[in-house]
């Protein structure tokens, strides 16, 4: 059933690809969209995000993605449906995630002793 060269699987990708009877569905439902969108919108979060970054969130992308579900829902918009995808596509390049260090020791000022009012007065 497959050819010798491997190239049954990619034939399979081309057909699923051409079938225009296959409808694309978001990764994430709208009430997760309007989910993410309220938390963001939350006191909490505000606070939150105001504390670490010294700066009220704007919810922009939330916001937008949820609009762009809405739309791709009711009406499959193609613009709704690109715009969604590329989130998807930025979300899963970009993860929220610090990097490692690439060295397994903590750098020199770790060592440094702290100064406080005690350690003066002795």
């Amino acid at each position: 059933m497959d050819d010798d060269d491997g190239s049954s699987s990619s034939k399979g990708a081309h057909n699923l690809l051409a079938n225009k009877n296959i409808v694309w569905k978001p990764r994430i439902t709208i009430e997760d969209y309007a989910d993410k969108l309220k938390d963001c919108q939350s006191l909490g979060n505000m606070f939150h995000h105001y504390y670490i970054y010294g700066v009220k969130p704007t919810c922009e992308l939330e916001n937008q993605d949820f609009i762009n579900a809405v739309k791709w829902k009711t009406s499959q918009a193609e613009d709704a449906k690109n715009a969604l995808q590329e989130r998807e596509l930025k979300r899963k390049e970009n993860p929220h995630v610090w990097k490692m260090r690439e060295e397994n020791i903590p750098p020199k000022e770790w060592t440094i002793p702290i100064i406080t009012e005690n350690t003066e007065k002795q």
